[in-house]
Parts: structure tokens; C-alpha cells; sequence
């Protein structure tokens, strides 16, 4: 899903781009205030909890945001921690009571 901001005025919103979908498609919108501030400010808070180095914190912050822009335009995940690799040592299996008969498919 993408994410479009634009501002509210009466009861029409302006995007700041088009959006890349055909001319008279329904859509589901969905609006959120947009407090930067705010924002900003938790951001701060959370990397500040576990830092003991500044410069460390602030180069932290610096690879979070470059990833989390690389994640909204390619997807969840898209770039990832090499800690969240191979996380579940459980097969992707569908479970035999869930599909009692036929195929029972693989996941890789």
C-alpha cells in the first residue's frame, strides 16, 4: 500500500502527486493527521532509551529512516535486520488438520 500526503481544505483533499490509479477507481482512503513534531519527538525518545553513544544513536536513526523509506516503496521487509532472517525454525507447512486430504504443500 502507498502512502499519498496532501491537505485537507473543507472537504476536498490535494495530494501532493497523482496517484497511480486508473481515472473513476474506487478506493479506499484512509486520513491521518500528520503531526511532525510529535513524531519527531517519539523517534528521539525511543533511540535515546537504548543509546549510550550519541554519534551511535544518530547514525542509528540515520539507517532506520533510510530503511523504512526503502520498506514503504518496496514493501514489508523489502530490507530487513539480518537478525529477523531465518527467525522461526517451525516448517511452512499446511497442518494435515487443516487440509485432511489431497496435496499437502511446501513451503520454502
Amino acid at each position: 500500500m502507498k502512502t499519498y500526503r496532501g491537505v485537507v481544505k473543507g472537504n476536498t483533499v490535494i495530494l501532493e502527486e497523482k496517484p497511480d490509479l486508473p481515472d473513476e477507481c474506487q478506493a479506499l482512503v484512509e486520513i491521518k493527521p500528520v503531526d511532525r513534531t510529535r513524531d519527531e519527538e517519539i523517534a528521539r525518545q525511543q533511540i535515546e532509551l537504548f543509546a549510550d553513544d550519541p554519534v551511535r544513536a544518530d547514525k542509528q536513526q540515520r539507517v532506520n529512516a533510510v530503511m523504512d523509506a526503502v520498506n514503504a516503496r518496496y514493501g514489508e521487509f523489502a530490507l530487513a535486520p539480518a537478525q529477523l532472517l531465518n527467525r522461526s525454525s517451525m516448517p511452512n507447512v499446511i497442518a494435515p488438520a487443516w487440509k485432511p486430504y489431497g496435496h499437502r504443500q511446501f513451503i520454502p
